[in-house]
């Protein structure tokens, strides 16, 4: 539990990244499996995880995230992405899947696949997207928390040009579309932000038991 603790009050959002350091194969990998169990909402899992690794991808993205030099000294950047439209495609692969796994026949998750449809068809399509959304930002805290137990530092970013990222890593092509950004990689030593303390509130303002 301690540790757990600690890796927390380790991380932080990391400004200047070491590019000289990289992430292992290993380590990548395990931050990968972290997104792929992140929990979703009925488990449908409408999303896609971008790591980017390629110098020249990341030196096209920097401009679209208002020249921030963490999308360049950084190791990876994850581009964490969103279906343009979920619906009967997303669903439908969903149940296959979820009957080929747990070894049942199709037929018998109809029930499901039934109310999983009427809960969507009966949002709009902004609703829609604002709760993928959701599912999006759960992965991206699931990350944050996975980096800093591996001791990998991170730094999430929301200014960046969505519309641009899309052009750039030909999402819209592929029917996907940019939720968020996180850096990933090893802090520079003459990082300051290191040093600064955390400043969160006092615990007993912010957690009730009831």
């Amino acid at each position: 539990m301690k540790s757990l603790i600690d890796s927390m009050n380790w991380r932080y959002a990391t400004k200047q990244f070491d590019p000289e350091k990289k992430l292992s194969d290993e380590v990548r990998d395990a931050l990968a499996e972290s997104l792929r169990l992140t929990a979703s909402s009925f488990g449908l899992q409408a999303w896609k995880f971008l790591f980017i690794r390629s110098q020249e991808v990341k030196e096209l993205l920097k401009p679209a995230t208002f020249n921030q030099n963490q999308i360049t000294d950084c190791s990876d950047v994850v581009v964490l992405t969103a279906p343009r439209e979920v619906g009967e495609v997303q669903i439908d692969r969903y149940i296959h899947h979820m009957a080929q796994v747990r070894q049942v026949d199709v037929s018998t998750l109809d029930g499901f696949k039934g109310y999983l449809a009427g809960f969507i068809k009966n949002k709009s399509e902004n609703d829609v997207a604002q709760w993928v959304d959701k599912q999006i930002y759960i992965a991206l805290g699931n990350l944050l928390t996975s980096a800093a137990i591996l001791q990998v530092d991170t730094c999430a970013i929301e200014g960046f040009k969505s519309s641009a990222y899309d052009d750039i890593l030909k999402l819209k092509e592929n029917g996907l579309r940019s939720v968020v950004v996180c850096a990933l990689g090893y802090r520079q030593s003459a990082d300051k932000h290191a040093t600064h303390l955390k400043v969160r509130f006092p615990i007993n303002e912010v957690v009730e038991y009831i």
